[in-house]
């Protein structure tokens, strides 16, 4: 703490720790924005103590005087401390319980196991690809890896995420033609029943008129100036004229007031 000070030294923009988070995290922070500074390990140590508060701070304060001769003695006393706020590692045997589920897409089962692979420290890619393709539901994709033969875990992300993106391609295809096919086959629900109109002519409307006024006028009977057998003897001739139909009631019963003589007959 006695060294002379660096100059034009930035304090790192982190946020301040409490003694509650992670103790490698937060040191890993100040870590990499130091390394862009290019100090002395004295000015590590003299910038250390910006970055903490609380309990933290109250730590520091209180650490023997001349116990930190380097920044590798204080990330250790400090780590140390603060040992029981560390976030448990997790292990490989956990890759297990990685599995694609029947229902899950695939993209889903990648960002499960990348999650689940950073948290695990030294990482041994070998067993993470075995742990990928054991977790894999059967189905094409799992299918191409085996006949491709991909043996590491960057080349098998790297078919999945191409897998994935042309996946998406042909689904958004699929409900494009789709919604076209409906679109002909159904009417358009927004769309309403287009009504049939007719437009009215003169004609029309001076024969509906002229109906309307039949309609409405009473019924008056047609008075003749001759007798029925006049008539009928004038226009024998001109238009041809169908005998009517044979009485079908019994004779007796028949009115002989009606008949016609003989003379007057049209028909026999």
């Amino acid at each position: 703490m006695e060294a002379p000070p660096f100059p034009k030294v930035k304090l790192p923009i982190i946020d301040p720790f409490d003694g509650i988070i992670d103790p490698d995290d937060h040191l890993s922070a100040y870590k990499h924005q130091m390394y862009v500074q290019a100090m002395d390990d004295a000015t590590w140590c003299k910038n250390f103590p910006a970055t903490l508060k609380g309990v933290a701070k109250k730590w520091f304060n209180n650490l023997p005087v001349n116990s930190v001769n380097n920044f590798t003695k204080l990330s250790y006393l400090f780590t140390s401390h603060f040992v029981v706020n560390r976030q448990e590692q997790k292990k490989e045997c956990t890759w297990g319980k990685i599995i694609q589920g029947p229902k899950e897409a695939l993209r889903s089962f990648v960002k499960r196991f990348d999650l689940e692979a950073f948290q695990i420290q030294d990482l041994n890619v070998g067993v993470a690809f075995d742990a990928f393709i054991r977790g894999l539901r059967p189905g094409s994709f799992k299918f191409d890896l085996v006949k491709k033969k991909i043996t590491t875990l960057a080349e098998a992300l790297r078919d999945a995420e191409a897998f994935i993106h042309a996946t998406d391609v042909c689904a958004e295809g699929k409900h494009s033609e789709t919604k076209k096919v409906e679109e002909k086959i159904q009417p358009k629900k927004n769309n309403p029943k287009k009504v049939e109109t007719w437009a009215l002519t003169s004609t029309t409307t001076s024969s509906r008129q002229s109906k309307r006024r039949e309609s409405e006028t009473p019924t008056v009977p047609i008075a003749f100036s001759k007798d029925q057998y006049s008539i009928l003897m004038e226009i024998k001739d001109q238009h041809k004229l169908k005998a009517p139909a044979e009485m079908k009631n019994p004779y007796k019963n028949r009115d002989k007031s009606k008949y016609l003589p003989l003379s007057q007959r049209l028909w026999p």
